[in-house]
């Protein structure tokens, strides 16, 4: 699991249809992801991860992306900029 004291990035996993979702849950976690979620039924797991396992993520059998979220800030309705 990734610690508090290691820097660690949010990740989202699509899960390969073909699999099955809790077994590939689960090798996810042996990979090292700190699991934080997970969405079967879209095929999405989100967890924690450290930067230096992201590569080893995405070699698990099963995974067939493993992305860095993203947050997106939109301007405030009274912005000019739209």
């Amino acid at each position: 699991m990734a610690s508090s004291s290691r820097p660690s990035v949010e990740v989202v996993v699509a899960v390969d249809a073909a699999q099955p979702f809790d077994v590939v849950v689960e090798r996810l976690r042996a990979a090292g992801l700190e699991v934080t979620q997970t969405l079967p039924v879209v095929g999405t797991i989100v967890g924690l991860a450290q930067t230096s396992a992201l590569d080893r993520l995405a070699g698990v059998d099963g995974a067939s992306a493993v992305e860095r979220s993203a947050e997106y800030q939109l301007p405030p309705p009274e912005s000019e900029v739209q």
